[in-house]
C-alpha cells in the first residue's frame, strides 16, 4: 500500500513521529497520487491496524521527597 510505504520512509528518519504530524507531512504526497483521500482518523485506524502507532510515554511526576532531613512523625 502506498500510504504504508510513505509512513515507513518518513519513520526511518524520525522513528517517534506521531500520527498527527505524520498526517501533516503526508498530505502533500497523498495529493500528488490524486486517488488517495485519507483523513486523520482513517490514518489512525490504518496505523493501528498494522501496529504502527507510537505509544505515549508515561510522564512520571515526583511530588514527594521522603528522604529529607525533617522527620514526619515523632518517635
Amino acid at each position: 500500500m502506498v500510504v504504508l510505504a510513505l509512513v515507513h520512509k518518513i519513520r526511518k528518519d524520525t522513528p517517534l513521529l506521531g500520527t498527527r504530524k505524520l498526517f501533516y507531512l503526508l498530505e502533500s504526497e497523498l495529493a500528488e497520487h490524486g486517488m488517495i483521500k485519507m483523513g486523520r482518523d482513517q490514518l489512525f485506524d490504518l496505523l493501528g491496524f498494522h501496529g504502527l502507532l507510537i505509544r505515549r510515554r508515561k510522564r512520571i511526576v515526583k511530588t514527594t521527597n521522603s528522604h529529607h532531613w525533617l522527620k514526619g512523625t515523632p518517635t
